[in-house]
């Protein structure tokens, strides 16, 4: 996984972690990463599964969502700060 440190600039792009995963987990994208630091992974296979990936261990865990598949949602979370006194100022 590659990150961008600064805005823009294309000479800032950093590589923060390699994960090289067994090819049978049929992986079909990569959601997004948790608060944790684990990676989220969306799984091609009837049951339409996520993994999460620990990269430090290489740990695959299995994620437990419950409902109907063709119906589950995963949202991702951009942190930003909005300073109070000036409101139309803002930054993530």
């Amino acid at each position: 996984m590659w990150v961008m440190e600064e805005y823009g600039v294309a000479k800032s792009w950093a590589k923060l972690f390699a994960i090289c995963l067994d090819l049978d987990l049929g992986v079909s994208r990569l959601i997004g990463c948790r608060k944790s630091g684990e990676v989220v992974l969306r799984v091609m296979n009837d049951n339409g599964e996520y993994r999460s990936v620990n990269p430090k261990t290489k740990q695959v865990k299995r994620l437990r969502i419950e409902g109907h598949w063709i119906y589950e949602v995963m949202d991702a979370l951009t942190e930003s700060v909005v300073l109070l006194d000036q409101p139309n100022v803002f930054t993530y």
